[in-house]
């Protein structure tokens, strides 16, 4: 209807005037309203041509005046085109000239002035701007009175501008304790349905969040979330403010999730900024405060879960920001990234760059806001450069960085125990290197102080971490040595607070492990490690990908369950020390295992709860990629989405009566059934002690001690037979490896399996078992043990023996607890692959399945020769296969145990494809293949080989090899093992055991090396 009167003919200037006024009003409070841009141009085309009439200039409404510099400044925010910014400055500016006090006008130009001045500071970052906004503003709710239909949005402009004030100025608090209140004030005065009722909301929880993020109060963010989370709810995403909105929560959610470590809101808040950043033109600057934000996010995710690509987005998107913001804070941001960065790789190229950003931002700091952290990642990239070359310049400059961002962090900041723990631990090093005693002093004044006012949780964990290391280098020089009770009480306090980052609790339960250890404290150090072992699963969170947990154990787990064992075993506790090696090895497989759990007993009590059970379990085991990025973001949020809730049905599970122990660690009572057929010989390994534990099926356990073997030497025997299995292989070579086969062999038998056979003689005095199963750990799971208990001769009567492995006792339990009785024909599975491309040929492969294929038993035999073994069919064939024979080449991939693989003619069938597949009908697997049972180095209590990712999969009994097999023995040993097992006509997989000693001993019999009869094992039933 504007539009049509604005458009008559006829008209007097005066009432042209006044109808263009009031249409330009309208397309400027519907661009208020929807951000179209044709409604901001328009007001202003509008504007201009009812000033551009033929009247005095005197008798030109300012309210025209007013709402001209209104609409230039929503094309402005229409355009992003600053020079219309500054128009609407000046026509605001000007026309508050001409109004006085008494004006009803003068409170509606000094709010749209305030408004305008806000955004050229958040373009050009100039503090002088802050003054301008909230003289503005105070004026204006000065003068508008009680009744004023506007006082909520003037209120709402001064609690805005006080919040600028604040986070402008020095730490004077009541600017911003001033501003909550006078937000607090509008909301009273607005009602809900209003439409400027979310704007009181956002600048309420801003005041919060600001408020929180000086001093740290939990009870603020909290509150600033669920206002925010309000606002966004009454707000439709084309409304103006909804960016605002959604920018403000995703702040919120990154701070509270700093105190209360809510994956969920990270994750949320991430999730939440990307689809605003797809949604925005690039060229507006909201644009790249939200890119700012989003970077921001990446790198406190990185600093939780340590993904690399998370640490690599924050670093490209900060550098993003830099190209359109030019604030210090902004600088800052790309310098910290870069510092992180440095700190993964140790690249100095990183550091330098850490350095060269943040000085470029030193000068251009324009808030107290991000002053404290910039300042720490800027004084702690000079310490780590004064720690690489030992320049005096660079510890000055770290120090004095750091003393900065104390002073800049007063008694109750939120950054004060951060700039406390940063300056004390760079005072630490310091002291390491000049030997100056002052600085040990005042490093343990700045932690001690720090201990003192830190909270519970995240902060004081660290603080009590840094203390125990000054406290522990304060020892050293004091005459005499200092009694570590004071260290030792530190590290339990940090070990035990439920608040802490579980990664710190296990850095300190291991800390304090050692330092008992040391002082020979046994009952404290057996203490610490059985709590670091129930704090690694944790560490190797579910909700990590398979990469990353093989990452966490690979850098965390090390020899922590042996040790712990250990620790348990001096104090007399062989019970426990079972107990903690099942809970401390193979958490990779486990956690697997626990997924795939059998849930029968809890579908007849809580139906509903069992089926939610299986389907997130079945959803977990999908592997998530290693990297993040836009197209895996969402796939890595969901997969932490379900370990969280995992964890949750998991928790109801055990409220359940019976089920207090659901997936609980296993207790020595269960362990106990493992050797229910025979004994169980666990070899623990540690650095400190090596032992033997003989578990025995009348559910007694005996120690043997063996003290002519050290881990140390265990290591060395190893690498000895790596090396000497990896020479050439011709005559010298093979001389060569048979020496380094059979000097371990000897080696092992006199220091591990001579003792091992007394004590079972002293156990079993009529005569020794037919059968026993070895667990080595450790170094020794790399180490023929099962070989070693034959003399050189095979005829010299130390054939008595069967001997099986089984990587943790649990295994070998589930392998007989899923015993099920047959009621079809056997079906087996044989592949042969004697071409396969890329790799030697396997002259006698054809020959092995001809074996199999022969078998005198009612079995049904499905061959896959050749070109028919392709990824895809193979699998389809596991699913309904009894047993399998595997005659191809192996590959152990000692970098990455997950991408060890089965070669076959398309490609390799992978350790990690292996373990996602569920085989109901898997009994036996031949795995005629080389290294099939050879652990990773590094992890060798994880058990990672193609092995044991087929007994994960189902199979109970498993022929596997530890290193490279001669081919014309594969068909020697295949047919013995078979004719063994049907030799009763029955085909009894559980006698392949007794078949594989039977097999080998025709070899020995037949005189062939070593090196060819001592890699068949045999693990399992």
């Amino acid at each position: 209807m504007g539009e049509e009167l604005c458009s008559a003919n006829g008209l007097k200037p005066k009432n042209r005037i006044d109808y263009l006024r009031a249409c330009a009003r309208a397309h400027a409070l519907r661009f208020d309203g929807t951000t179209q841009a044709t409604d901001a141009e328009r007001a202003v085309q509008l504007v201009e041509e009812a000033e551009s009439l033929p009247i005095d200039p005197s008798s030109v409404n300012s309210d025209l005046l007013i709402w001209h510099g209104r609409a230039l400044f929503y094309l402005y925010e229409a355009r992003g085109d600053f020079r219309r910014l500054q128009e609407a400055i000046r026509c605001l500016t000007c026309t508050l000239v001409e109004l006085d006090d008494a004006s009803g006008c003068r409170p509606l130009c000094l709010l749209f002035l305030s408004e305008a001045h806000r955004s050229r500071q958040d373009t050009l970052n100039e503090r002088s701007e802050v003054e301008k906004i909230l003289t503005y503003a105070e004026k204006a709710v000065a003068l508008a009175t009680s009744f004023d239909p506007r006082r909520p949005r003037y209120l709402n402009a001064l609690a805005i501008a006080l919040q600028r004030y604040s986070l402008s100025h020095s730490q004077e608090p009541t600017a911003l304790h001033r501003a909550i209140t006078v937000a607090q004030e509008a909301l009273q005065c607005v009602r809900e349905d209003d439409r400027r009722y979310t704007a009181v909301l956002t600048t309420t929880s801003n005041g919060l969040r600001n408020r929180y993020h000086l001093w740290g109060d939990y009870t603020d963010i909290d509150n600033c979330v669920q206002i925010q989370e309000k606002s966004l709810r009454l707000r439709p995403p084309q409304q103006k403010g909804y960016n605002a909105a959604v920018y403000n929560l995703c702040l919120s959610l990154i701070y509270r999730f700093r105190s209360n470590g809510s994956l969920h809101d990270i994750d949320r808040s991430i999730a939440l900024m990307r689809e605003r950043c797809s949604n925005i033109p690039s060229t507006l600057n909201m644009h790249a405060n939200f890119v700012n934000i989003l970077s921001v996010g990446f790198l406190e995710r990185w600093y939780h879960f340590t993904a690399l690509s998370d640490l690599q987005e924050a670093l490209r998107l900060c550098k993003d920001v830099v190209e359109k913001m030019s604030g210090g804070g902004y600088l800052a941001n790309v310098g910290v990234c870069y510092y992180e960065l440095y700190l993964h790789d140790r690249k100095v190229e990183d550091l330098e760059s850490a350095i060269d950003w943040m000085t470029k931002a030193d000068a251009r700091r324009e808030s107290i806001y991000d002053i404290p952290e910039h300042l720490l990642a800027y004084g702690k990239a000079f310490i780590s450069r004064a720690q690489l070359f030992h320049q005096c310049d660079d510890w000055k400059e770290g120090l004095k960085h750091l003393r900065s961002a104390v002073e800049h962090s007063p008694s109750g900041h939120k950054r004060r125990g951060q700039t406390l723990m940063a300056l004390g631990s760079a005072l630490l090093s310091s002291y390491k290197i000049e030997q100056n005693k002052d600085y040990l002093d005042e490093s343990l004044q700045l932690l001690s102080d720090c201990l003192e006012h830190v909270a519970s949780g995240v902060e004081k964990t660290k603080c009590c971490l840094l203390l125990a290391d000054v406290l522990e280098e304060s020892s050293t020089i004091s005459k005499p040595p200092t009694y570590p009770s004071e260290i030792v009480t530190l590290l339990e306090q940090a070990a035990s607070d439920s608040q802490a980052l579980f990664a710190d609790r296990f850095k300190a339960a291991l800390k304090l492990a050692s330092l008992a250890q040391e002082n020979s404290l046994l009952e404290e150090a057996y203490r610490a490690y059985a709590l670091a072992v129930s704090l690694l699963p944790r560490v190797a969170w579910l909700g990590y990908g398979r990469d990353m947990r093989l990452q966490e154990l690979r850098s965390r787990a090390g020899t922590l369950a042996v040790d712990a064992a250990a620790a348990a075993i001096a104090v007399g506790r062989y019970d426990r020390a079972l107990e903690l090696l099942e809970s401390g090895r193979g958490i990779f497989w486990r956690q697997l295992l626990q997924l795939r759990t059998e849930v029968d007993e809890l579908q007849d009590t809580a139906p509903k709860l069992a089926q939610e059970l299986q389907d997130v379990g079945r959803a977990l085991e999908a592997d998530v990629p290693s990297s993040g990025g836009s197209e895996n973001e969402h796939l890595l949020q969901r997969h932490r989405r379900l370990a969280e809730r995992w964890e949750q049905l998991v928790t109801e599970v055990r409220k359940l009566p019976g089920f207090e122990d659901f997936l609980q660690a296993t207790k020595f009572s269960q362990l106990s059934e493992a050797a229910k057929d025979g004994p169980v010989i666990v070899i623990n390994g540690s650095t400190t002690r090596v032992d033997a534990i003989i578990l025995t099926p009348d559910h007694q356990n005996y120690h043997c001690a063996l003290p002519g073997i050290q881990a140390r030497l265990a290591i060395q025997l190893a690498e000895f037979l790596r090396h000497g299995l990896n020479v050439p292989k011709d005559q010298r070579g093979l001389s060569f490896m048979e020496y380094v086969v059979r000097s371990v062999l000897d080696r092992l038998r006199h220091t591990i399996v001579a003792p091992i056979r007394n004590a079972l003689k002293s156990i079993y005095r009529d005569h020794l078992p037919r059968r026993i199963w070895l667990l080595p750990t450790g170094p020794f799971c790399l180490l023929p043990i099962h070989a070693a208990g034959f003399s050189s001769d095979a005829s010299s009567g130390s054939d008595d023996i069967v001997c099986s492995y089984t990587a943790t006792l649990g295994s070998l339990i589930r392998a007989r607890k899923s015993l099920r009785n047959k009621h079809r024909d056997l079906r087996i599975l044989a592949i042969s692959q004697p071409s396969t491309p890329g790799q030697a040929p396997l002259v006698c492969s054809r020959e092995e399945t001809q074996i199999v294929r022969a078998i005198p038993f009612h079995a049904n035999t499905t061959c896959l020769f050749g070109d028919e073994a392709t990824v895809v069919r193979v699998c389809e064939q596991l699913r309904n296969a009894d047993w399998v024979h595997l005659s191809c080449h192996g590959n152990s991939n000692a970098e990455n145990p997950l991408l060890s693989s089965f070669r076959f003619f398309d490609g390799p069938l992978s350790l990690s494809d292996i373990s996602k597949l569920r085989l109901p009908h898997a009994d036996f697997a031949y795995l005629s293949a080389c290294h099939t049972a050879r652990p990773a180095g590094e992890l060798p209590d994880e058990s990672l080989h193609l092995a044991s990712a087929l007994q994960l999969a189902g199979f109970k009994s498993v022929i596997a090899t530890q290193w490279g097999i001669a081919d014309k023995d594969a068909p020697i040993v295949t047919k013995d093992v078979y004719e063994y097992i049907f030799a009763d006509g029955q085909g009894d997989f559980r006698s392949s055991a007794e078949a594989l000693h039977a097999a080998v001993m025709h070899l020995r019999r037949c005189g062939l090396p070593a090196i060819r009869w001592v890699p068949f094992v045999h693990l399992g039933m």
